[in-house]
């Protein structure tokens, strides 16, 4: 796989593979298709970053492109994907998002004053992935299975997942209580709770109407602004009653 340092003065190379990518799309998805076109933004802004943070991003991003193409390298000629049970779900779920929460973790870590934490924070990041990847996977499990994708494995009960999915939360709302109880800058806490809040509310909404439901717009509202006001007054960032607990 080629190196992601691509550093300044790179742009005619990103622009020609972007051009190449475009003109021989290998899917139809637009959003995808529009990811693609931004490639030479994407790589501009990556350029930018400073080289820690450039090592670590190239690192992580690698890993989690290998453990997906694994998933890939799978797929039927038709592309179904069929995953074989609750370990091969996990394993799916790290190259997806776990990956990303330990990539995340060591930004955060990069930035210093978090030492004491550390060791806590690299424990919980990639149940913190894996816990919101089992949300989406639970949200949109018809969706995937009518396109030939089967994440929730056969012969296992949906409550399995649901019980794992909120054990992850729990982690995830202990590392977000983590970083606040230690002083972490305000836009770290903010960025790490709100999708652990909307989380707990999707799996709640996808236990009570089943797969597909959506947490409404309102909802998702009320929810940003709870947690502003809980940053605004010092107090827990994470509310929601099913939080794994206290943190030590």
């Amino acid at each position: 796989m080629p190196s992601l340092d691509w550093g300044l003065g790179r742009e005619d190379r990103a622009e020609e593979l972007s051009a190449r990518w475009t003109s021989s799309p290998p899917c139809a998805h637009a959003g995808y298709l529009e990811l693609l076109r931004e490639t030479p933004s994407v790589l501009e802004d990556f350029a930018s970053l400073s080289a820690p943070a450039r090592e670590l991003i190239g690192a992580h991003v690698r890993r989690s492109a290998e453990g997906m193409a694994s998933f890939v390298s799978r797929m039927s000629p038709e592309g179904n994907l069929v995953l074989a049970d609750v370990a091969d779900l996990r394993g799916y779920c790290y190259a997806v998002a776990g990956i990303v929460g330990e990539m995340l973790t060591e930004l955060f870590l990069l930035r210093g004053g978090l030492s004491k934490i550390e060791g806590n924070l690299r424990e919980r990041a990639p149940l913190f992935g894996e816990g919101l990847q089992l949300v989406n996977i639970l949200k949109d499990s018809f969706s995937d299975l009518k396109e030939g994708r089967r994440y929730l494995p056969p012969g296992v009960e949906r409550a399995e997942i649901f019980a794992l999915a909120r054990n992850d939360l729990g982690r995830a709302g202990e590392y977000v209580l983590e970083l606040q109880k230690i002083g972490a800058p305000r836009g770290f806490v903010g960025f790490t709770a709100l999708p652990v809040e909307l989380a707990w509310a999707s799996l709640d909404r996808i236990e009570k109407s089943g797969a597909g439901a959506k947490v409404s717009r309102p909802e998702v509202f009320r929810i940003a602004k709870r947690l502003e006001r809980a940053l605004d007054r010092n107090e827990p960032a994470i509310f929601s009653i099913s939080c794994g607990g206290s943190v030590s």
